[in-house]
C-alpha cells in the first residue's frame, strides 16, 4: 500500500486500515520461527497542536519467536502504537524536536509504503532475546577430568 501525499493524508484526517501477511516482509523473517500469520495495520492521519502533520501507526500481530534456549517456538504477542511526524526529505528538523518522545521524526522523499514501515516498526519492537519463562539457561557438561587442549598431542607422542 502507497500513500503518495502523506502531508494530504494528514490534513484530511484520513485512516487507512488494512492486513500485511508476515511472509511478504522479507527484512522480518530472520527473526521469526513461523512466517504465518498476519499483521493489522491501522494508519491515521492528523495535525497535532502545532499544525504540523501527524501520523499514528497501530500495530498488532500474533508472532512466533524462536527461544535461544530450547529453539521451540515463543507465543509474543505484538501491540504497537507510535505517533510519526513525516518531513519532507532534505527538511531541517530542530534538536529538540529529534529528542521529543511523543513522536519520532520520518523523511518522506516521495510515497510512503505502509508495508515497508510497519515493518521496520515491528523490527524494532522485537525484543534483543525472547526466552520461554521455564527455560533454564545452557548448562556446561561436566566432566570427571577438565579437558586440556594439549591432551591429543600428549597421546600422539607416546605413540611415536
Amino acid at each position: 500500500m502507497l500513500i503518495s501525499d502523506v502531508f494530504q493524508f494528514a490534513r484530511e484526517g484520513r485512516v487507512w486500515k488494512g492486513v500485511f501477511p508476515l511472509s511478504q516482509m522479507e527484512r522480518l523473517a530472520d527473526a521469526l520461527a513461523r512466517h504465518t500469520g498476519e499483521v493489522l495495520v491501522t494508519l491515521v492521519g492528523g495535525v497535532d497542536d502545532r499544525g504540523q502533520a501527524q501520523l499514528v501507526l497501530s500495530l498488532s500481530a500474533d508472532l512466533r519467536l524462536p527461544c535461544p534456549r530450547c529453539l521451540q517456538e515463543l507465543a509474543w504477542p505484538l501491540a504497537v502504537q507510535t505517533c510519526l511526524r513525516p518531513v519532507p526529505a532534505g527538511h531541517p528538523v530542530e534538536q529538540e524536536e529529534l529528542l521529543d518522545d511523543d513522536h519520532d521524526v520520518i523523511e518522506i522523499d516521495g510515497a510512503l509504503d505502509v508495508q515497508a514501515l510497519a515493518e521496520d516498526e515491528i523490527l524494532l519492537a522485537l525484543p534483543l532475546m525472547a526466552c520461554h519463562e521455564h527455560c533454564a539457561p545452557p548448562q556446561m557438561r561436566e566432566t570427571a577430568e577438565p579437558a586440556s587442549p594439549f591432551a591429543v598431542l600428549a597421546g600422539l607422542r607416546k605413540k611415536s
